[in-house]
């Protein structure tokens, strides 16, 4: 079964053809360019994921000659599967109901929708082996947002519908504000691609009009300084910059990381210490990207934790990167093709 499994997220789409034959799920060789998802005021439209969609349907198919009839869409947000509807999702300026099933049904295909998180998780999961799979596991992915999937005896909780956001966690009342969820000092503005790159353009403004600019030029990471004052948005300047810059050691991201893994760790231990999981798994392209991120927090959330919980907890780096979206969906959509779905995920 070939299934075509599209990533939205703030600022571009991307997509992958995913062969799943029985239980195993492989990524296709074939590429399909990424989509920009950003209208002209650098936000996303709504009114763009259809036609992102449409456009990876009609790119496979003509491309690659694939009669292609099923497609999986994971993306952040309040996701209702059964519907084909995203409820909420702040990171896609999206606030009331967007049903995509009905959107695309002049393309004559089966869409199903799931939540980026989610469909991680059932891919770590499902590559634990079922010998090996946990009843109780979270999985957070720290990227261009954050977002989390609690699973509690089997099941993915939600609580009353709007429970496992772990981004809104207010983890400093004093931080700065989070237009997103109008909130002041969240995870996800400490925590984020997005939330890190606007506090390192701050600071490096202050940096460059301190120092006297021969000084600033001789620096190793000047040329990300000059990323920094180039980028008309935050999400502009990449993962892989920063990277660079980290390794280089520029203390201004050397502070900004180590300050992230903090909040970033202080949120886990919250989970530790209320749900004493057996397993978290922690993912995304932050945490791909940036080698110390997971390992400051990891040691962040055992110093917040308690002794006996942090000891029953294993907390793990996720192990497929950001391909476990794409496989992840595309397992999930095998499942229910085949009426098929493992108890983790009902």
């Amino acid at each position: 079964m070939v299934t075509l499994v599209i990533r939205l997220e703030s600022d571009a789409a991307t997509a992958r053809l995913v062969d799943v034959d029985g239980d195993i799920a492989a990524i296709r060789r074939e590429k399909l360019a990424p989509k920009d998802m950003r209208g002209s005021a650098g936000i996303v439209d709504p009114h763009r994921i259809t036609e992102v969609i449409t456009s990876f349907v009609n790119q496979a198919r003509s491309t690659f000659a694939i009669p292609l009839t099923v497609v999986a869409v994971t993306c952040p947000g309040t996701i209702d599967p059964a519907h084909q509807t995203i409820m909420k999702s702040s990171r896609l300026s999206i606030l009331q109901p967007l049903n995509c099933g009905e959107l695309v049904r002049a393309q004559n295909i089966k869409l199903y929708l799931f939540n980026d998180a989610i469909s991680m998780a059932q891919a770590e999961l499902h590559r634990l082996g079922v010998d090996h799979m946990p009843s109780d596991a979270v999985f957070i992915v720290v990227g261009q947002g954050v977002g989390s999937a609690i699973y509690l005896d089997n099941k993915l909780y939600v609580g009353a519908g709007a429970g496992g956001h772990i981004g809104r966690i207010v983890v400093n009342p004093a931080g700065p504000m989070s237009h997103r969820f109008n909130l002041s000092g969240t995870l996800e503005a400490y925590t984020s691609h997005e939330s890190l790159v606007q506090r390192l353009i701050g600071e490096n403004k202050d940096d460059a009009e301190k120092t006297p600019e021969t000084e600033f030029r001789a620096k190793a990471y000047f040329r990300f300084r000059q990323i920094l004052q180039a980028a008309k948005r935050p999400l502009d300047v990449g993962i892989h910059e920063m990277a660079s810059a980290l390794a280089e050691g520029d203390p201004l991201v050397v502070e900004a990381v180590d300050d992230a893994a903090k909040y970033l760790g202080q949120a886990i231990s919250y989970i530790i210490t209320l749900l004493n999981p057996s397993l978290i798994v922690v993912g995304g392209e932050l945490i791909d990207g940036l080698p110390s991120y997971f390992e400051r927090a990891s040691i962040f959330a055992k110093r917040y934790s308690s002794r006996l919980g942090w000891e029953k907890t294993k907390l793990v780096k996720a192990a497929l990167g950001l391909d476990a979206q794409f496989l992840g969906a595309a397992e999930l959509v095998a499942g229910l093709e085949d009426h098929r779905v493992h108890a983790h995920w009902s």
